[in-house]
């Protein structure tokens, strides 16, 4: 009787202790990159406000000179205002279309991200059901087993105590 009991405690930890949540793995799996890919937008986001800063200040101090050239009556000075401001707007130009085009690509990336890590997270999901089923299985083998075990423990019981009778 007490192989039965312990058989029996045996197989209720064994099929207690490999059922795992796995959903909890994959909620952890999602925050961590939900997490980088905040901090690196926020990187990206910052780093492009300081170009558009910059590229603005550039543009309002070309636009400067060319006023102060203009009222100064000097047309060499004049010129160069306007080529340095034709230069700054393209600079601004430039840093918007780049801008336009990253924030595409960021988005295309961490779409491509989420759809990696939605694959993966299925993936163990199904492997931790295919788990939980060969456990399941073991269980009820053991648990089969232990039944046959005790019946013939029983059954030997039953025959010394017909022998002593």
């Amino acid at each position: 009787m007490k192989k039965l009991m312990l058989s029996i405690a045996a197989c209720g930890l064994i099929f207690a202790t490999s059922c795992k949540d796995t959903q909890k793995e994959s909620s952890t799996d999602m925050e961590v990159v939900e997490e980088n890919l905040e901090t690196t937008g926020d990187k990206l986001e910052a780093d492009f406000n300081q170009a558009f800063e910059d590229a603005k200040a550039h543009v309002n101090e070309a636009k400067a000179k060319l006023e102060e050239a203009i009222k100064s009556g000097d047309k060499k000075a004049e010129e160069e205002a306007q080529k340095a401001l034709e230069a700054a707007q393209k600079t601004w130009d430039e840093t918007a279309t780049k801008a336009k085009e990253l924030g595409a690509d960021i988005k295309e990336g961490t779409e491509e991200a989420v759809e990696n890590l939605k694959e993966n997270a299925n993936q163990k999901i199904e492997e931790a059901k295919v788990k939980a089923e060969e456990a399941k299985e073991n269980a009820n083998k053991k648990i089969e087993e232990s039944k046959e075990e005790a019946s013939k423990s029983l059954q030997n019981a039953a025959d010394q105590l017909k022998k002593q009778s």
